[in-house]
Parts: C-alpha cells; sequence; structure tokens
C-alpha cells in the first residue's frame, strides 16, 4: 500500500509599506530671473526656484525655513498673498525668524490633493505641493 506523503510548507507573506524616513526642503528667499523667489533645496539635492513639491499622506517632512520679517512663510490651500488661505494641518505658518525654523510636517490622510507654499507679500515667491497617497502597484 502506498501512503501519499504530503510535504506541508508554511506560507509566509511580506507586505512592503512605505519608506518612513523623513524627508526634508529647506526654503531661502533669494532674487532670480528678475524677481524675488524661494529657493528650495531637497534632502542637500540643487536648488530651484519655486519648484513643485510632491508629498505623501501619512509621511513626516521637515520644512527648514528661512523666512524674516519681510518674506512670512505660509502652507496654503491657494495660492495668494497675506494670512488667509493657511492650511490648519501644517503646524506652523506666518514662519518669521532671523534664522532658520525647522517645522515637521506630517501630511494628515485628508489633506487636500493641492497645497501651496507662499511669502504672504511677495506673489512672485510661491510654488506648489502635491499631495498624493502612497501606492505599491495597485489601482
Amino acid at each position: 500500500m502506498r501512503t501519499n506523503t504530503r510535504l506541508i510548507m508554511p506560507l509566509m507573506l511580506s507586505v512592503a509599506s512605505p519608506a518612513m524616513s523623513v524627508e526634508s526642503f529647506s526654503f531661502t528667499p533669494t532674487f532670480s530671473n528678475g524677481s524675488l523667489r524661494w529657493s528650495v533645496e531637497t534632502d542637500g539635492s540643487a536648488t530651484a526656484s519655486n519648484p513643485t513639491l510632491h508629498v505623501v499622506r501619512g509621511q513626516t517632512y521637515d520644512f527648514i525655513v528661512e523666512a524674516n520679517s519681510g518674506h512670512p512663510f505660509y502652507v496654503k490651500t491657494i495660492s495668494s498673498t497675506g494670512g488667509g488661505n493657511a492650511y490648519a494641518g501644517f503646524p506652523q505658518n506666518d514662519i518669521q525668524t532671523s534664522s532658520s525654523k525647522t517645522v515637521s510636517f506630517t501630511v494628515p490622510d485628508d489633506a487636500p490633493d493641492a497645497l501651496f507654499y507662499n511669502c504672504s507679500i511677495h506673489s512672485s515667491m510661491a510654488g506648489a505641493i502635491e499631495v498624493s497617497v502612497f501606492r505599491d502597484g495597485f489601482d
């Protein structure tokens, strides 16, 4: 009589999670192409003037801001000057400092798809922040 022997092997699944590293954005007022701009450096990379930033809901980013009283820094729901439309999910708006200030920003799950970083005085100092969700090959 033949015995049917089965080898049972445990099935192990591994689910990858999004990277939890902190990315940093450094904002410095600068004069470029005939007007004021935010010079932005991302994690030590080359700087760009008013670039579009890409952030992911649930991830934490350090915003390192060098903004004096002549260039108050805001994260807003629309791109505009003044203090209105400041995004309440950003831990500190109206940043004015004689040195740099670091604000850790964990993007809320309910953040709008588009945010903006602005100087509240100069409309030429503005850029977009695109907010997305982490995707791992799933629709």
